[in-house]
């Protein structure tokens, strides 16, 4: 940024205490950016703003968080904005034609598991009469855990363009009332995949919970979700 000395400087401060004044008031609006500009929708061959399709910018919000936005130039259209805190993803990551993704929650992480059964996971999804057991019956049309996150999971686009794969392990609570609570990443795999992990399970709904002779009881459940570039 370059200053230029005015001759008229009683103006000039006066106009300064201004524009800091509307930039403290309006401080939630205030934000830094650069831009990138590409080619093509790959971001793979940077070029000028002049020969450009799509660009990228980067924002640098006051929360702390930084939002990256692509945007198609020639139609004057976001296709896509991702938020970030640090590496971890947050907000809710939008996409042209595509539901949004929602990762405005927090991470919990602790190595300690409320899951001490040595329970199979898949044995929490099938009914046992032996022991008056009833499964908990999803509000979609998943047909165990393992078949909702294959369903629902989404290999971030991040993870893929830097190669990043791991196995995310995670305990979490389906209580009593059929609701998801108590989400903890056991072990990280990396904080994007965790989140997405997360993100899949906080999204699991329950048309009725687990029942034991005829009574509803609560299910702790720990889970590995890997995540694999093939």
């Amino acid at each position: 940024m370059h200053i230029f000395i005015h001759t008229h400087l009683p103006a000039m401060l006066k106009l300064i205490s201004t524009a800091m004044a509307v930039c403290i008031t309006a401080a939630a609006f205030c934000q830094t950016s650069h831009t990138r500009y590409f080619t093509s929708r790959s971001l793979e061959k940077q070029t000028s703003r002049e020969e450009a399709k799509f660009s990228e910018t980067v924002l640098q919000n006051p929360d702390g968080t930084t939002t990256i936005m692509v945007k198609n130039i020639r139609k004057d259209e976001v296709v896509s904005t991702e938020t970030y805190k640090g590496k971890e993803p947050a907000g809710v990551w939008k996409y042209k034609g595509a539901k949004p993704i929602d990762y405005a929650f927090d991470l919990v992480y602790s190595e300690k598991s409320c899951d001490v059964t040595g329970r199979r996971v898949h044995d929490y999804f099938e009914d046992n009469d032996a022991r008056g057991y009833k499964a908990p019956k999803f509000a979609t049309s998943a047909k165990n855990l393992i078949d909702l996150i294959a369903k629902n999971l989404r290999y971030p686009s991040v993870a893929v363009e830097n190669n990043i794969e791991g196995k995310v392990t995670m305990s979490f609570t389906i209580t009593a009332e059929g609701t998801i609570e108590n989400i903890v990443i056991n072990k990280s795999a990396h904080p994007v995949l965790d989140k997405e992990a997360a993100r899949v399970i906080r999204g699991a709904s329950f048309s009725s919970p687990a029942m034991e002779n005829g009574r509803p009881v609560p299910l702790c459940i720990t889970i590995p979700v890997s995540f694999a570039l093939r």
